[in-house]
This record gives C-alpha cells, sequence and structure tokens, in this order.
C-alpha cells in the first residue's frame, strides 16, 4: 500500500485496538483473554535466548573438562578458537538475520535460529575425529553454526516480543514480559547450564567426555522445545501493515535515525566490551580465591557468581515498577554503579586477594549492576528507538558491533591483565563503563512514553516529505502464508 494509505489504516486500526481493550461483556473478560495470548506470544518470541546464555555457560565448564580430557593438547590457540568461533559467528547472525526479519519477516528468520542452534549444538555433541585437531575443529565448526543462530535470536526475539507486547499493552506494562522474554532468559542460561553441568557430572563421574557431549546435547533441546510454536508463529499487526520488503531507503534511514542509532550501538559496544572479558576471568578470580579446586567444585562457584546476574534482571524489573525510572535512568545508573565498583576492586585489590571471599562477592556485584542497567534495558531501548521496516536491521547492526566490543575487549584486557596485573582490568572496565552513560545521555532516546504505532506513522511521514515511493506493508498474498516451507 502506499504511504497515504498505510497512514489512514493506521489511524483506523489505532482506534479499533483501543476499542479492543474497552469492551467485553462484563468489561474485563476480553482483555484477560487477550492479554493471555499476548503474553504468550512474547514469550514465544523470546524463550530461546535462553540459548545465548546456556552456550556461554556450557563452554565456561567445557573449557575445564577438555583441559583435563585432552591435557596439552588443548593449546590457548585452540581454546581461543572454539570460545570466539561462536563469537564471531554471533555477530554474523546479528547483522544478516537482523536483515532478514525485515525483509523476509520475523517468522521465516525465527525457523532459520532455530534450525542453526539446533543443527550446531549437535555438531558439537556428536564431534568425532581421527585426531585431536579433527575433533576440536568439529568442534570449532559446530560453535560457529550454532552462533550464527544464537546471534540471529537478538533482533528476531527483540522485535517481535516488543511489537507483540505493543499490541495490547500500553507503554509501560508492554516492558516486564518484554524483560521477561529477552533479558531474563539470558541471564538464566548461564546458572542453568552450570545447574546442568551439575547434575549430567555427578551422573557420568570421571567420564568428562560424557559429560561435555551430554551438555552439547542438552542445549538442542531448548530451542528445538518451542520450535512447533514458532512454525506456527504469525506477524505482529505492526509488521503486516509498516514493513518494506523492496527498496528499503536506507540512506534516508540513516539521515533520520544515525543519532539514535549511534547511541545503541555504542550502548552495545561498551556494555560487551566489559561484560564478556568479565565472564572470561571469573575464572582466574575463582582460582585466586579457590587455588587447586576441583571441577566440581568450580562448578558450584560459577552457579553462584552466575545467580548474580539473575538476580540484577529482577531487581532491573522492580525498580521500573516500583520507582518508577525510566529506560535512560536505570541504564546510565546500571553503567555508573559498575565503574564505581570496579574502581573500588581495582584500588582495593590486593587487600580483596587476602580475602577471598569478599573479592568474590564484589566480583558478583559487578554482574548484578551490569543486569540491573544496560544489561535488562539495552534490547528495550533498541527495539523502542526504531520503526518497525527498520527495527531487525538496526537492533541486530547495533547488536553486532556490541559483540565485535566483546572480541576487542578479550584481546585488549587479556595482555593488560599478564603483563601489568588483574587490578589495572578493574580499572580499564570501570572508565568504559563510565564512558557508556555518557553515551547512553547522548545518543539513546527514552521512547517509553510512545506507542510503537506513533513511531511508524512518523516514519511515513517522514518518507512521504522526502519523496519516497514504494510498498509499505505486507501484500495480501503474504498475509496469508500460514507456514514457511
Amino acid at each position: 500500500m502506499s504511504i497515504d494509505e498505510n497512514k489512514k489504516q493506521f489511524e483506523v486500526t489505532t482506534e479499533e485496538r483501543s476499542l479492543e481493550l474497552d469492551q467485553s461483556p462484563d468489561g474485563c473478560q476480553t482483555k484477560k483473554e487477550s492479554k493471555f495470548h499476548k503474553y504468550a506470544g512474547v514469550l514465544t518470541g523470546g524463550a530461546a535466548l535462553m540459548s545465548d546464555g546456556y552456550q556461554q555457560g556450557v563452554m565456561t565448564m567445557t573449557n575445564v573438562l577438555l583441559g583435563q580430557v585432552l591435557g596439552s593438547s588443548y593449546s590457548t590457540s585452540y581454546k581461543t578458537m572454539v570460545s570466539n568461533s561462536m563469537l564471531v559467528a554471533n555477530i554474523i547472525g546479528q547483522v544478516i538475520l537482523g536483515f532478514v526479519c525485515d525483509r523476509w519477516g520475523r517468522k521465516q528468520a525465527f525457523i532459520f535460529t532455530t534450525l542453526f542452534i539446533i543443527a550446531g549444538s549437535i555438531v558439537c555433541a556428536c564431534a568425532q575425529g581421527s585426531s585431536v585437531d579433527k575433533l576440536l575443529w568439529m568442534l570449532i565448526i559446530g560453535r560457529g553454526i550454532a552462533g550464527f543462530g544464537v546471534g540471529g535470536e537478538y533482533p528476531c526475539a527483540g522485535t517481535s516480543a516488543m511489537e507483540t507486547a505493543n499490541e495490547k499493552l500500553d507503554h509501560n506494562k508492554r516492558i516486564i514480559p518484554f524483560i521477561c522474554a529477552t533479558n531474563l532468559p539470558i541471564s538464566l542460561g548461564v546458572p542453568v547450564s552450570t545447574i546442568v553441568f551439575l547434575i549430567v557430572q555427578a551422573i557420568w563421574k570421571d567420564n568428562y567426555n560424557g559429560t561435555w557431549r551430554t551438555l552439547f546435547a542438552i542445549g538442542a533441546f531448548i530451542p528445538l522445545s518451542i520450535f512447533y510454536f514458532r512454525w506456527r508463529l504469525d506477524h505482529s499487526q505492526s509488521y503486516k501493515e509498516n514493513a518494506i520488503k523492496k527498496k528499503v531507503p536506507y540512506i534516508l534511514v540513516m539521515k533520520k535515525y544515525w543519532k539514535p542509532f549511534a547511541g545503541t550501538a555504542g550502548m552495545w559496544f561498551l556494555m560487551d566490551m566489559i561484560l564478556y572479558p568479565n565472564n572470561i576471568f571469573s575464572a582466574s578470580i575463582l582460582q585466586v580465591a579457590i587455588p587447586n579446586a576441583s571441577v566440581k567444585r568450580v562448578g558450584e562457584w560459577q552457579l553462584f557468581l552466575s545467580s548474580f546476574g539473575v538476580f540484577g534482571t529482577i531487581l532491573a524489573m522492580v525498580a521500573f515498577r516500583f520507582l518508577h525510572l525510566t529506560r535512560r535512568q536505570l541504564i546510565i545508573s546500571g553503567f555508573i554503579m559498575y565503574g564505581v565498583i570496579s574502581f573500588i576492586v581495582g584500588g582495593c585489590f590486593e587487600k580483596f586477594t587476602e580475602i577471598p571471599a569478599l573479592l568474590i562477592i564484589f566480583y558478583a556485584l559487578l554482574s548484578l549492576v551490569l543486569n540491573f542497567g544496560p544489561g535488562s534495558f539495552q534490547s528495550v531501548v533498541s527495539t523502542e528507538s526504531f520503526p518497525t521496516a527498520i527495527r531487525g536491521t538496526l537492533y541486530g547492526i547495533s547488536a553486532g558491533i556490541g559483540k565485535a566490543g566483546a572480541a576487542i575487549g578479550t584481546e585488549i584486557f587479556t595482555p593488560i591483565q599478564v603483563h601489568t596485573g588483574k587490578r589495572n582490568t578493574f580499572f580499564l572496565s570501570g572508565g568504559l563503563a563510565l564512558l557508556g552513560a555518557v553515551v547512553v545521555w547522548w545518543g539513546v532516546p527514552d521512547n517509553g512514553y510512545r506507542s510503537l504505532d506513533e513511531l511508524d506513522a512518523e516514519f511515513s511521514e517522514y518518507l512521504k516529505e522526502q519523496g519516497w515511493e514504494g510498498q509499505v506493508g505486507e501484500s495480501k498474498e503474504d498475509q496469508e502464508k500460514k507456514y514457511f516451507l
């Protein structure tokens, strides 16, 4: 449909949605039923994001197990390649599948992400080779395949969950179910993977080879459990009405949205730049606190550390609901608290090493405050900053830039830790966190008071003013399609 037709359709649809919320036989029954379906749609949209946290947590413990099984053959270079293969594939998946979910559809992109995660997990679980080198290369390939799907989950799940929540919930009520569908599963993934490890390790006991294979196999069941529901998923009304599948005016898009894009991308970059090294160095922190610990003991302490991320996400939802803080205020406060705690740990690191339990607690607090702020709301502001037609693309690129920050952070923090000591890594991460607060204050808009429909109408009006002509919204043929294949 043309831009003018789309604007009229927006006005009619908005009125119909308002009436639908207000009208029901007893004044509330229809509304409750609608909310049930919408909450279900939101959770289905984001459920497989737990795969990201699970895959991160699995690799932490798998590195320990492979070191026991392969000994010196599992060199530092191989350990880095196995770990980074998923990180690199994440970037590719976020960018490509962010584009796909805008141009082809949210549902189609979901099917890609689910299949890639399942296939990659199976390849890792079944990795074989006539030599150690060949076995490890199968792991690298499998991690890359799964990483491509996990990366694509971010733009697909974020856009779908927010658009579905927006249809029946207002600007504030949509946030709690959205976080429950996005960051909460991610933060739960790491402790869940650690719990799974402890259970599987208790079953296999000293058979570490069977343990790590089982961990990867279980990783395939998380996305598999919701594959049917995603297959039957329908596009949101916002997507049906506002998608641009041909001749997307990317130059006009960047002309209008360059600042929020720079703000969200910068936020992701700095957050992941400190988050991923923080997760990687957790093992070295545990070595300081509990030297010569058994594999099981390391897993138990890893569970303790990772659980603080979940607490941070829960506190973020409580603060948003009851303290009525805005999205930007929560993100900025999380960055500032992370910076302050990092400077305290860096300044008192030698004293903290004499009290290992205190060092672990402060290290866990870093994970808590990061999830309290940017960890919980980076997806919120990334979906609320852009209109439906290009939401997945700009979200995916922003998240991909974040993963690039993670790779750069790992490369920077490692030599700093080796050559100048662990305390200086805390000073650097603290400075980057404060810079993150500045970037968010400068470039990230707080559109929490606006419906996504308003953003779409504003974008349509902008395209009309710029003289762009093209089809807006899915064609009738596209809307009648029920299955992808």
